[in-house]
């Protein structure tokens, strides 16, 4: 009979043929090709399940009387007997020891199957080409996404980019905090698919978000992006309350999504969630995926923001410098104009930036050496191409990028800036009481209610 083996060696190989069991243990084959020989593995009875085949599974039989092997497909298992139907519509019924299956092995050479001289027909080789244009189209369009195009979403194009943008970073830590209504969600439920779609099971998500958010999170991941199957067991989404059961889920978790994050402060006692705070604090360094979805801005509220990139990024959002951060919200405009400036085709202007970096970071020592290797380049007037001085701005660039600007982990967008989200509607129009124009619209509004 044909049986599969549920954990362990041979799980991987798919369907086989039991040859002879003993008390313990059990001698199954697992075909391969026609004129190769089988792969037989020795394996305890208890991993061992016999199987069904479907209708239609693809088998291998050898015909004594022609000498030669013949591909059919099943169409009904009756055990011991197999019904197979053969091309030039013949069908026979075959004992089980006769029929064979592939396993779940690639083909490596075809040529064993060419030697024995079968084939597939051409009719299933043209049959899924369009259906293999189309899917290879839609990757395209998708830019290699397989969560975008296997989503129940219409997605803007502002949350496609920062989808995008997410998973071509090795470090997939971010604060979604577009303004409300510009679908955070959407695009973090994207990125769940997307971690599921690469590493299924291997990959625990664990989404914490407030209570009374639970059902709105499960119903979508389950309508819109169609992961119903893995909920309670791969996906875990929990409310801020149920610290006893995120706790033992944080140290497994591979994916770690928090809606409305700003409530883990300090700062939004509703909740009382400075343990768990502390809890997620410890664990998120080790969490290869972090997301926190919140649009509370920074101003006025630098430590619960400090207290976020903390998060993603604990070395470089340190807790115990809330002052230094408060100086780095303060100066993060004047920072972004002097980051603009620091470009090799601006060599002739570069000491009034380096002069401004000096007074605002004192106390970089690591700034400040680079400051002065490239003053030391730019004042010998190189060429704007020149490699030295290309390297040295690239690197007080990358320094300013990685240690203080504060969107290198923030992902936001404004709705003024997004187009298209809100529908141009026309001024009311002010109608005058007792007008014929006020009679009519009281009349409709009257045949509506009745």
């Amino acid at each position: 009979m044909f049986v599969r083996v549920r954990d362990g060696e041979g799980a991987s190989l798919g369907i086989g043929k039991q040859l002879n069991i003993s008390e313990r243990r059990c001698s199954v084959e697992y075909f391969d090709a026609p004129i190769s020989e089988p792969i037989v593995l020795d394996l305890d009875v208890g991993a061992v399940e016999p199987v069904t085949l479907p209708e239609q599974t693809r088998v291998y039989h050898f015909n004594d009387a022609l000498g030669a092997w013949e591909i059919g497909r099943l169409l009904d298992d009756h055990g011991e007997k197999q019904f197979v139907r053969f091309p030039n519509g013949v069908s026979r019924y075959l004992n089980v020891s006769d029929v064979f299956v592939r396993c779940r092995r690639a083909i490596e050479d075809p040529t064993t199957f060419l030697g024995a001289k079968i084939s597939e027909t051409p009719r299933f080789v043209e049959g899924p080409r369009s259906f293999v244009r189309s899917a290879i189209a839609q990757r395209a369009a998708a830019m290699g996404m397989s969560a975008l195009a296997s989503s129940s979403v219409e997605l803007e194009a502002h949350q496609i980019e920062v989808v995008r943008r997410i998973l071509q970073d090795p470090v997939q830590r971010y604060l979604l905090a577009d303004e409300v209504g510009l679908g955070k969600t959407v695009e973090a439920g994207i990125l769940i698919r997307q971690c599921i779609l690469d590493a299924g099971d291997r990959a625990p998500v664990l989404v914490i978000v407030p209570e009374a958010l639970v059902p709105q999170w499960r119903s979508g991941l389950e309508s819109k992006f169609f992961l119903g199957d893995f909920l309670n067991r791969t996906i875990h989404v929990l409310g801020f309350e149920e610290r006893n059961r995120i706790q033992p889920l944080l140290g497994k978790a591979d994916m770690l999504v928090i809606d409305e994050a700003h409530h883990l402060t300090g700062h939004r006692p509703t909740y009382h969630p400075g343990g768990l705070y502390d809890d997620i604090a410890a664990a998120a360094p080790k969490i290869e995926r972090v997301l926190l979805l919140s649009a509370t801005p920074a101003l006025h509220n630098e430590r619960g923001f400090l207290e976020m990139l903390h998060l993603l990024d604990a070395d470089t959002y340190n807790l115990a410098d809330e002052d230094g951060f408060r100086l780095r919200v303060e100066n993060r405009q004047a920072l972004a104009g002097i980051v603009a400036g620091l470009t090799p085709e601006n060599m002739l202007y570069l000491d009034h930036p380096l002069d401004c970096l000096a007074q605002m970071f004192p106390d970089d020592t690591l700034l400040q050496e680079q400051s002065r290797a490239l003053r030391a380049i730019s004042d010998k007037m190189p060429a704007e191409d020149d490699p030295a001085l290309v390297e040295a701005v690239g690197r007080v660039r990358a320094h300013l990028s990685e240690s203080y600007r504060l969107h290198r982990r923030i992902l936001r967008h404004r709705r003024r800036s997004v187009a298209g989200l809100t529908p141009e509607a026309k001024q009311p129009r002010c109608t005058q009481p007792g007008s014929s124009t006020a009679r009519v619209q009281q009349m409709s509004i009257a045949g509506q209610a009745a």
